[in-house]
């Protein structure tokens, strides 16, 4: 499907956002703009320890507060699994237990926010403490302290996802390998190995607006569910599988959601605002505070990964090992399939003849985490790039030819066992080079500041194996309305697709009408994560469109006198391709009516899935594991105090191949986004934990990166690279997640240029550039 088109008329144009004119006046409408009448307001009751059991909760204090409705604990319902891919999370505590600190335990419905607020403190509960674990690395032994799940080999598989907990190491969940050639005997070919351990920290994802859920069952007895998710169809299955529900009897609908980074990708406030709903018979809204998002709205990973390199002198790798050991927290959520996914960051970049990637998912007694912007592919390049810059330093080599020996080429078979194609990260990596002035000497910084710049290159996959369909209504008066299912995240989903199907129709974009967020009408999509939107539901509307074409085709044959091969579409017209001035309008397809000639109505069916090979279960290989790959590069010239420690960056350009842009200025605005968020995941954020709890769970403590940290607007450059890909729409590929892959390791790599401290562990705060560099023991 797609492929390359000459002479675009739509398609690669910086087309008007469809949502600006609503955004900017302030009538798009996002989840916590929607009241109901009769509306009650949730709480939850949280837990306050790490590990312990539930002996009793008394509830009579809260269900006697006036205005309160319901008032939910565990053993008021069944325990059925919410979570997405392992049975291991329930609504609220699981088997009497709680295994994190903010873990739901009651659930409170009240007239008010300030009704159900006072209910919950009113909720006795009786705990008996356990032992907890909370070190990722005791979690991880095969004697640990504490065992979170001891019912973990009889969990229920909950998706087609295999699940292969480690049966030596009881807290392991999941683990997941990818193997080739003999990494041992290539290390004895290395002339040179560099061995080094790095971590990266949890961070939230502080979108602007919190998770937010409200629920109510229509008088024909169906529950509809208006929630800020990137899945709805997948929440929808949850709530069906959760409560017993008919697909049916389930209504979910998205409207605008202010961010989500991966972090709308779970279930969260959909639950408790269902079982309120359902037991209460009136209308129900979750909001979290911010408080909330912190303690129990999912975090990033943390990861501790070892990785070893094997080099000849002429700087060509032959082995690689890493292992990688992921903290998933309490609960699995999707970190059974994060385990997999990451390792594909060390996979589609670089040559490698020998390679051995060993990932393990975690349970600690630690909170909820889930997926986030890159989902892995930017903590396993954390290292892999610092690597590369380590091993360049040692030979005495220039990072950026160091990279440029080993980076995969058309044709070659990477790790895993998949045949490259559409590369370019090459063209990626010059050009950053080129605009950072790679290679020149630094200015010269005043008093204490040095000045040096870095590079890094990466990857993000786009995943594979799951469906997107499309359906295109074509209007008695040409108006093509596009039906989707993608969440509207303000990646702008909505404006490019309309590109798309102008392209095909040959007609204006203001003919084009754009309808999502409602699974009642709009058809199947797995979910707007993974950078998958763009390829599949792309991939999918190019085929309802040319499905629609054709009923329209066969409706015109006898006005026309010719086969439906033998016809165009274009302007509100269906024309002969070989004589375009015999034509008929679309109009006069239809009936007075409206009813298209013989029809009921021209509805369009299109539907996409990146093919998906099973992988070996011992070696990881697979020919077909992901769709593809969009790779990036990123140059930085960055400030260092090393008085203080204090890291700037100056300078920042990022270079993504994307494909094909199908609309320059959004593609422009996500690197500019994944610039951001990058320098602040690099530098500035982490969610501080102390035993389990979470120190800064507020944005007074907790640093997102404002316009003060960032370089100026002439300083910062998004430069959009496009090698095609054959399989894309128009070429194109994913976007949205590959310009976080690169930020972290090029300001570390700087860092290091310039003080010569190499920082492992993220992020680079002051505190940490600092102690390096006084351990050096040398001024500078």
């Amino acid at each position: 499907m797609g492929g390359k088109v000459q002479e675009l008329s739509y398609v690669g144009k910086d087309v008007p956002r469809v949502d600006a004119v609503v955004k900017v006046t302030g009538k798009a409408m996002f989840g916590s703009d929607f009241t109901m009448a009769g509306m009650l307001h949730a709480k939850v009751l949280r837990s306050p320890h790490r590990h312990a059991k539930i002996v009793s909760i008394d509830k009579s204090k809260a269900e006697a507060l006036p205005g309160v409705r319901i008032v939910v604990t565990p053993d008021d319902m069944p325990q059925i699994p919410i979570s997405p891919l392992l049975g291991d999370q329930c609504v609220l505590s699981k088997d009497n237990k709680v295994r994190c600190l903010g873990e739901p335990v009651v659930a409170v419905a009240a007239d008010s926010v300030e009704m159900a607020e006072q209910a919950v403190q009113l909720i006795d509960i009786v705990y008996e403490e356990l032992p907890a674990v909370v070190d990722i690395e005791e979690a991880f032994e095969k004697s640990p302290p504490v065992v979170v799940h001891p019912d973990l080999p009889g969990y229920k598989q909950l998706t087609g996802l295999p699940i292969r907990p480690d049966p030596e190491r009881p807290n392991v969940c999941q683990t997941y390998k990818i193997h080739q050639g003999d990494v041992e005997s290539g290390f004895k070919q290395a002339d040179l190995i560099v061995e080094n351990r790095f971590t990266t920290a949890r961070i939230q994802h502080v979108p602007m607006e919190p998770h937010i859920a409200l629920a109510w069952v229509d008088s024909d007895g169906v529950l509809t569910v208006r929630s800020s998710t990137q899945l709805s169809y997948l929440v929808k299955d949850w709530l069906c599988r959760a409560f017993s529900l008919s697909p049916s009897k389930v209504r979910m609908l998205s409207p605008f959601i202010g961010g989500g980074f991966g972090g709308k990708g779970g279930m969260r406030a959909e639950a408790v605002a269902t079982l309120l709903c359902l037991k209460s018979g009136r209308p129900v809204r979750v909001s979290y505070t911010r408080e909330d998002m912190f303690i129990f709205g999912g975090h990033r990973v943390p990861y501790v990964m070892d990785i070893k390199d094997g080099i000849k002198k002429d700087g060509t790798l032959v082995a690689r090992e890493m292992r990688v050991l992921l903290d998933l927290g309490a609960y699995s959520d999707f970190g059974p399939l994060l385990v997999r996914r990451a390792v594909y960051g060390a996979v589609g970049t670089y040559r490698i003849p020998n390679f051995k990637l060993d990932s393990y998912g975690i349970y600690t007694n630690s909170p909820l985490t889930g997926a986030l912007r890159g989902f892995g592919c930017p903590e396993v390049q954390w290292p892999i790039e610092q690597q590369m810059d380590a091993l360049a330093d040692k030979l005495g080599m220039d990072p950026v030819e160091i990279r440029e020996i080993n980076i995969l080429k058309d044709g070659d078979r990477d790790v895993s066992g998949m045949i490259t194609r559409s590369m370019g990260v090459k063209e990626c990596l010059d050009r950053a080079a080129d605009w950072i002035s790679w290679g020149k000497k630094e200015k010269e910084a005043d008093g204490p500041w040095k000045i040096a710049r870095g590079i890094a290159i990466g990857n993000k996959s786009v995943s594979s194996g799951h469906p997107s369909a499309v359906t295109v209504k074509v209007w008695q008066d040409g108006v093509v309305e596009v039906r989707h299912s993608a969440a509207r995240l303000g990646q702008g989903i909505s404006t490019t697709v309309g590109q798309i199907a102008a392209e095909q129709f040959n007609v204006p974009v203001e003919q084009v009408r754009v309808t999502c967020g409602d699974t009642s009408f709009c058809p199947y999509d797995f979910g707007t994560v993974a950078s998958r939107s763009m390829v599949h539901v792309g991939n999918a509307l190019i085929a309802a469109c040319q499905d629609a074409q054709q009923q329209l085709f066969r409706i015109a044959a006898p006005k026309l006198g010719v086969e439906p091969s033998e016809m165009g579409i274009g302007a509100g017209k269906v024309f002969v391709k070989r004589t375009p001035e015999k034509s008929v309008k679309i109009a006069e397809l239809f009936t007075p009516f409206g009813l298209p000639l013989g029809r009921v109505e021209i509805v369009g069916e299109g539907y996409y899935s990146a093919p998906a090979v099973p992988e070996d279960p011992e070696t990881g290989q697979s020919e077909r594991a992901v769709f593809g790959y969009s790779h990036a590069a990123s140059g930085v010239e960055v400030a260092v105090n090393v008085e203080t420690g204090e890291v700037k960056v100056l300078r920042h350009v990022m270079a993504c191949d994307v494909g094909k842009a199908v609309n320059p200025k959004i593609v422009e605005g996500q690197i500019e986004g994944g610039i951001g968020m990058g320098i602040g995941t690099s530098i500035y954020e982490e969610v501080v934990m102390n035993q389990g709890a979470v120190v800064n769970a507020s944005l007074t403590d907790y640093h997102i990166p404002t316009s003060l940290d960032m370089p100026k607007y002439e300083d910062s450059k998004a430069i959009i690279v496009e090698v095609a890909d054959p399989e894309g729409p128009f070429g194109a590929k994913g976007t949205g997640e590959v310009p976080l892959v690169t930020t972290a390791p090029a300001v570390a790599n700087a860092v290091y240029r310039a003080t010569g401290v190499r920082i492992k562990d993220l992020p680079l705060s002051k505190e940490k550039v600092l102690a390096g560099i006084q351990a050096l023991g040398k001024t500078l």
